[in-house]
C-alpha cells in the first residue's frame, strides 16, 4: 500500500502544481503511451461518468503505488473499477477493469475532433482504433489524418446494480432531510427508545439535536434521516428495514409520500430540467401541465396555477420537490438553465428511469424538425451538452454535437429514441414516428472484426454498439511561441496540420503548432 506520507505528498501537488498533471494515463498496460487530458471525462461500466483526474486521485488514495521516476507515477487499483472497451476478437463493446492509473508530467498533447463534435486531448502516442471500410488497424494520434475514420461506441451497455431508494434515502440525509414513520413503526421505535433510555441514547448517536430537541423528535415522530439510521444502528436494525418504515421525507410543512414512485420521480425531474424554475413548472403544454399536477398528487403535495397576462402558466407546489430535486438530481435552485446537469444519481440509475427521464426533458425543450429528419435540443449548460450524449449512448443513440450547444438525433438514432424512449407528448410522437429511417452520413457501423486478408463472413452484419466517424480535425495544444515554422498543410490535403520547417532529426517527433481545422464540407 502507498505510505501515508506520499498520498499526502501527492494530494499537495494535485492541489497546489496543477501544471504537474497535464496528461493523465487510463486504461492500457504500462508504457503503452494512452494518456489523456485530466478533465477528459470516462464513462464507468456502472453508468457514472468520471474525469481522468478524480480517478487518478482515487487510484492515489486507495491503490498501491507500482512505479514512480521524474516522469510519471503509476498506482494500481485496489477497487474493482470498470470501462467501457472494445474486443477485437468480435468487435463488440465490453466491459473491462482498469488495473493501473498513471499521471504524466508536461508534455505535448493533440486535440482530436470527430465530425459528431465531439473531441479528446490525447499524447501523441496514444493509439486510436480507425476503420478502413475493410480493415482494422491501431493508429497513433500524431499520425491520424482528416477523414479517417475512428472507432467508436454507439450503445454502452451499463451494469447498473444500484439500490435507487437506498442511494435516495443516503443522499437525502446528506441534504438534512426529515421523515415521519407509518404508525406501527413509530409506536414501536418509541418504545425501544424509551426503554432504553432516550439520554443514553442520544449519547450514543452523533446527533446535532440538543438532548430535550431530541426527546420531541421521538414524540412527535419527526426524525432527521441521518439521525434516524444512526438510532437503527444503534439498536442492530437493517436500514432495508428502517427505511421500510418510512412513510414520508420532507423539509418544512410538506412532505413526499415514500416509498415515492420512481417513474414519476425521473420524469418530473426531467420536466423541471426542461422548464422548471425553482418551485414552479411553466407549462407551455397543457398536456405536461396536468401530467405535473397529477404527479405531484401522487407525491402527497399540492398545487396551485399562477397565470399572469402575457406570460406562460405556471404550476407551483411545496419547495419540498426542488429540494429533493436538488439533492437528488442537482436540480439548481437559481440559474438553472446555464447550471443544469446530469448528476451521478442520474447517471447510475437503470436504463428505463433514465428513459423517463430523458422524455421529461425531451418533451420540454426538444424539437422534432421535419426538413432535417431530426431530433433536437439545446442547452445554455455546456455540462448537460457533454454529458447528455453519454447518457443518450446508453440507449443506442449516437447524438451529434453542433457548435451552438445543440444536440442533433438522426437516422438510425431518431428511431432508437423514438423506440427506447419517446415522448409523452402526442404531436411531438407523432412526427418523430412519421420520419423514415435513414442513416446519418457521418454515423456508419462497422462489420465484426476479422483478422486481415481473411474475408468477411456470409450475413456478418458486426455488433450495433460499434461505429465510427471521421477525424475533422487536428489541433497541437503548445502555443504557436514554442514552434514558429512555416506552416504548410500535412500530406492528408484536409486538414491544417502544418508541419515544421527543416530536418527534425533522426528518430525526433514532429510538432505542430496551434491551427484551426477547416469546416467540412
Amino acid at each position: 500500500m502507498a505510505k501515508k506520507e506520499d498520498v499526502a505528498r501527492l494530494a499537495e501537488k494535485l492541489m497546489n502544481k496543477m501544471e504537474n498533471i497535464r496528461n493523465i494515463g487510463i486504461v492500457a498496460h504500462i508504457d503503452h503511451g494512452k494518456c489523456v487530458a485530466p478533465e477528459t471525462r470516462l464513462q464507468m461500466a456502472d453508468g457514472s461518468f468520471i474525469a481522468a483526474r478524480e480517478l487518478f486521485e482515487k487510484a492515489a488514495l486507495n491503490g498501491a503505488k507500482a512505479k514512480e521516476t521524474p516522469d510519471e507515477i503509476v498506482y494500481s487499483l485496489n477497487d474493482e473499477v470498470k470501462v467501457f472497451s472494445v474486443e477485437k476478437e468480435t468487435g463488440k463493446i465490453v466491459a473491462r477493469k482498469i488495473s493501473h492509473a498513471w499521471k504524466l508530467k508536461g508534455g505535448k498533447t493533440l486535440v482530436i475532433a470527430l465530425r459528431n463534435g465531439m473531441k479528446i486531448s490525447t499524447t501523441p502516442e496514444h493509439k486510436f482504433l480507425v476503420f478502413d471500410g475493410r480493415d482494422f488497424s491501431h493508429i497513433q494520434a500524431k499520425d491520424i489524418n482528416e477523414g479517417q475514420r475512428i472507432v467508436t461506441a454507439r450503445e454502452t451497455k451499463t451494469e447498473a446494480e444500484t439500490d435507487m431508494d437506498a442511494e435516495a434515502l443516503k443522499l437525502l440525509s446528506a441534504k438534512n432531510f426529515y421523515a415521519k414513520l407509518k404508525s406501527e413503526a413509530a409506536h414501536y421505535l418509541k418504545s425501544v427508545i424509551l426503554e432504553k433510555g432516550t439520554t443514553q441514547v442520544w449519547n450514543s448517536i452523533r446527533t446535532s439535536l440538543e438532548k430535550k430537541s431530541f426527546y420531541h423528535a421521538v414524540w412527535r415522530n419527526n426524525y432527521k434521516l441521518k439521525e434516524l439510521f444512526e438510532i437503527s444502528r444503534f439498536f442492530g436494525f437493517s436500514e432495508n428495514t428502517v427505511a421500510g418504515w418510512i412513510q414520508s421525507v420532507g423539509i418544512g410543512k410538506q412532505y413526499i409520500n415514500w416509498p415515492i414512485n420512481c417513474n414519476d420521480l425521473f420524469y418530473a425531474a426531467g420536466l423541471m430540467a426542461g422548464d422548471g424554475t425553482g418551485s414552479k413548472f411553466v407549462a407551455g403544454k397543457k398536456i405536461l401541465a396536468e401530467e405535473f399536477k397529477s404527479i405531484c398528487s401522487g407525491f402527497g403535495l399540492k398545487t396551485y396555477e399562477r397565470n399572469y397576462a402575457g406570460k406562460t402558466p405556471e404550476i407551483g407546489t411545496s419547495k419540498t420537490l426542488a429540494l429533493l430535486l436538488n439533492a437528488l438530481f442537482d436540480y439548481p435552485l437559481r440559474q438553472k438553465s446555464h447550471n443544469v446537469k446530469i448528476s451521478l444519481f442520474l447517471q447510475k440509475a437503470p436504463e428505463n428511469l433514465v428513459a423517463e427521464f430523458l422524455k421529461g426533458y425531451f418533451d420540454c425543450d426538444g424539437s422534432v424538425e421535419k426538413s432535417r429528419r431530426a431530433i433536437t435540443i439545446s442547452s445554455a449548460s455546456n455540462e448537460m451538452v457533454e454529458a447528455l450524449p453519454l447518457l443518450l449512448n446508453r440507449f443506442g443513440i449516437a447524438a451529434i454535437k453542433e457548435k451552438d450547444n445543440t444536440i442533433t438525433i438522426s437516422g438510425n438514432s431518431l428511431a432508437a429514441f423514438t423506440e427506447k424512449i419517446g415522448f409523452r407528448l402526442p404531436e411531438k410522437m407523432a412526427k418523430a414516428e412519421r420520419h423514415p429511417v435513414k442513416d446519418a452520413p457521418q454515423e456508419k457501423g462497422v462489420p465484426a472484426m476479422r483478422k486481415p486478408g481473411v474475408e468477411k463472413p456470409e450475413g456478418n452484419q458486426g455488433d450495433p454498439s460499434v461505429g465510427t466517424y471521421p477525424c475533422e480535425g487536428i489541433q497541437s495544444e503548445r502555443s504557436r511561441a514554442h514552434h514558429p515554422g512555416k506552416r504548410r498543410r500535412c500530406p492528408c490535403k484536409g486538414c491544417r496540420r502544418p508541419e515544421p520547417d527543416g530536418d527534425a532529426g533522426a528518430g525526433a517527433e514532429k510538432e505542430y503548432p496551434d491551427t484551426q481545422p477547416e469546416e467540412s464540407r
